[in-house]
């Protein structure tokens, strides 16, 4: 059941047009949410919410005022895991002809004002869906829309939103929802679809906005002073400074026209269910000769967890016979070209370097804070739980990551640990800090290092950034199950493992870095041993009002049997 009503409003005492075309039922679970210094001249017969003071805009604070998105995070806290509405203060509401979608007509003409009975049917079906697994936001369609499908799933909603508490309460805390001054909306809407809760819009009711003509506008200066030219908010540069906001936490999610205002917003690509691939940032394999194993590709795929494969261009043809040719991307010769190996010896290969900043730089060409690169050889993920191992069955791992990570300022790479370096049998951390990440790496896009060396580029690279300061963070809670290297054909295997054995490999890292590295002998073979220790003294920096809570957030993973 739908249990309260919130409508926020301002300047308009006198003028509660959403509220009069509430049936008697429906006003009794109004929540008026009023500015305290306006609250004595309201009198509808209705409950009332005053929002703090130092919410409401004032003449000094015009430039930085967010009082529309300030009110709204408000309504969403106050009203917790209840089922709600929240309505702007100036809507009508129409039903349209049932034969659009049935054939046959329940009423006179192709729409008509909503009846009583047409409202709380309305708020009936807004409560059903609200109950469907991952729907947690449900609205209505524009009356100047043409009519289509019954309703449409994961599409913009405005105006009027029922919610489900339940859904939205845990993520309220990590959602930045009061970053802008308008377009408010847009960006609440992208930050519960990046969340994995769904949107669904009815086209059966529709409603028209008052606030859109110049007469309504004029009456209520927050909204007034939006106005700009011909009459629309969309011009002015407080709107495209809003969008632009939101254009940042999305990447690639969002257009901006700049002559017109208006915008194309990709809501399919941000919503994130909990059954598909939930990593915010984009991942990357790399891979050579292994177009039959595709130990990572497979995996991923079996996880429903997007990716990119990066290809030797002479290998495009085998690759595309097995995996879809959108998720390929051939490298650049360039890349190789500019590629520093660290050697003087001639030499066939430069490793996987140079692929991996082709990635990089892909990923910023993209718009995108951080990437993941991988490996080309690793057989599963998984989560350890109370010391045991769980395969898992989608990419919350990889949101789980980079959620923490982006807690800190000063965490340059991080990754997931070998299964076969986590004894089961010993209590573990669940990450530590300042060493090596090898194979499965989450990587900040503004570092200024980049990929180098034919050999133990991943160690490396770990070490130029912990030697100026930086972090590292390795999970333990979560593993990749990375094949031993050398057991697998193609990849650097074929390329100088095979022909020059492992010891030109160590001794490359004690040349470049002598004074934490060295060459040992160990199962078998040689072997680079690091001193980490130095770098313990390099501490992890919360980004500023970074807030935390004692809740568990298990990111929809549960432990299921799986046949």
């Amino acid at each position: 059941m739908i249990e309260k009503i919130y409508i926020p409003t301002v300047r308009r005492a006198n003028n509660q047009k959403t509220f009069n075309n509430l049936p008697k039922e429906l006003q009794k679970k109004v929540i008026m949410v009023v500015e305290p210094d306006e609250r004595h001249l309201y009198s509808y017969p209705c409950e009332y919410l005053e929002i703090p003071q130092a919410f409401v805009r004032n003449k000094d604070f015009v430039k930085n005022d967010k009082q529309l998105s300030l009110t709204r995070n408000f309504i969403y806290e106050s009203a917790g895991e209840i089922k709600y509405a929240m309505i702007d203060d100036d809507l009508s509401f129409h039903r349209r002809n049932e034969k659009y979608w049935t054939g046959f007509s329940n009423m006179e003409k192709s729409t008509r004002k909503c009846t009583e009975d047409d409202m709380l049917e309305m708020f009936k079906k807004a409560d059903i869906w609200l109950d469907d697994s991952d729907i947690g936001i449900v609205g209505l369609d524009n009356a100047e829309t043409p009519p289509s499908a019954l309703y449409d799933d994961t599409v913009g909603v405005f105006g009027i939103f029922f919610i489900n508490g339940k859904k939205l309460s845990p993520h309220l805390p990590k959602m930045d929802l009061t970053s802008t001054r308008v377009a408010e909306d847009l960006n609440f809407l992208f930050e519960c679809l990046s969340y994995g809760i769904n949107t669904r819009r009815t086209r059966e009711f529709v409603y028209t906005n008052g606030s859109l003509t110049q007469e309504y506008a004029d009456t209520r200066k927050v909204w007034g002073e939006h106005y700009g030219v011909q009459g629309t908010l969309y011009h002015t540069t407080i709107h495209k400074d809003s969008i632009k906001v939101i254009m940042d936490k999305f990447p690639n999610m969002l257009e901006l026209d700049e002559t017109t205002g208006h915008t194309k917003k990709k809501w399919k690509k941000v919503f994130r269910s909990k059954t598909k691939h939930i990593a915010r940032y984009p991942i990357y394999i790399v891979s050579k000769g292994r177009w039959d194993s595709r130990l990572t590709s497979k995996a991923l795929e079996n996880m429903n967890v997007d990716y990119y494969i990066i290809v030797e261009p002479q290998e495009y043809k085998e690759y595309a016979n097995v995996i879809d040719k959108d998720k390929i991307l051939t490298l650049p010769q360039k890349y190789h070209d500019e590629y520093d190996p660290c050697t003087d010896e001639e030499h066939k290969s430069n490793g996987p370097g140079a692929a991996r900043n082709f990635a990089w730089q892909h990923s910023i060409d993209n718009g995108y804070s951080s990437h993941w690169v991988m490996d080309d050889n690793i057989m599963g993920f998984g989560r350890v739980n109370r010391n045991t191992y769980h395969r898992v069955k989608s990419g919350a791992i990889f949101r789980a990551c980079e959620d923490f990570v982006d807690r800190y300022e000063n965490v340059a790479i991080s990754g997931l640990q070998y299964y076969m370096f986590f004894p089961l049998k010993e209590q573990r951390p669940a990450f530590i800090q300042n060493t090596r990440i090898y194979s499965c790496l989450l990587i900040r896009n503004h570092i200024s290092y980049r990929w180098r060396g034919r050999y133990n580029e991943d160690t490396d690279l770990s070490l130029r950034v912990l030697k100026d300061g930086l972090c590292t963070i390795e999970f333990m809670a979560f593993l990749q199950e990375k094949m031993m290297t050398q057991t697998i054909k193609g990849g650097n295997t074929e390329e100088f493992y095979k022909q020059e054995g492992t010891m030109k490999k160590s001794s490359m890292l004690q040349k470049m870095h002598p004074d934490v590295a060295k060459v040992i002998w160990r199962y078998g073979r040689w072997h680079h041993f690091v001193d980490y220790n130095p770098f313990k003294k390099n501490k992890l920096i919360f980004k500023k009002n970074i807030e935390l809570n004692d809740e568990t957030d298990e990111y929809g993973m549960v432990v299921t049997k799986v046949k």
